[in-house]
């Protein structure tokens, strides 16, 4: 199986859980993000463990050849970004979250478009 099979596989199985996540548990989601952004250490920590896993992803994933490796490429370098993010900038993303919450209209598209990226990362894997 290659790397690319097995990143877009874990991605799947993530977004699959995370979009039923988003669907049966919004409200104790909504807490634990507003509890874990009063947590700075632990926003940190985090921040560094997502940048650590993905320039480790982005060193084992060189390959843009075809729609599967492009795929898997974006996401592993979005994972970095949103490390990044999290160390560099966590005042930026504390307002851009607290905005999504506000908004129930980013609650139908994530119940939406989470599970979709699952499904869509399962068959990219398919075609790995």
């Amino acid at each position: 199986m290659s790397i690319t099979a097995i990143i877009l596989q874990t991605f799947a199985i993530y977004f699959l859980v995370m979009g039923i996540g988003v669907i049966t548990n919004w409200n104790i989601l909504r807490k634990i993000v507003h509890e874990f952004q009063k947590e700075r250490g632990l926003m940190f920590i985090m921040g560094a463990l997502l940048t650590l896993l993905g320039s480790f992803l982005i060193t084992i994933h060189t390959a843009w050849d075809n729609i599967p490796q492009i795929a898997a490429s974006l996401l592993v370098w979005m994972l970095f970004a949103k490390g990044v993010m999290i160390v560099l900038f966590p005042d930026v993303l504390k307002r851009q979250t607290k905005y999504i919450f506000k908004h129930k209209n980013w609650y139908y598209a994530a119940a939406i478009i989470i599970p979709l990226l699952g499904v869509l990362c399962g068959a990219l894997s398919i075609l790995a």
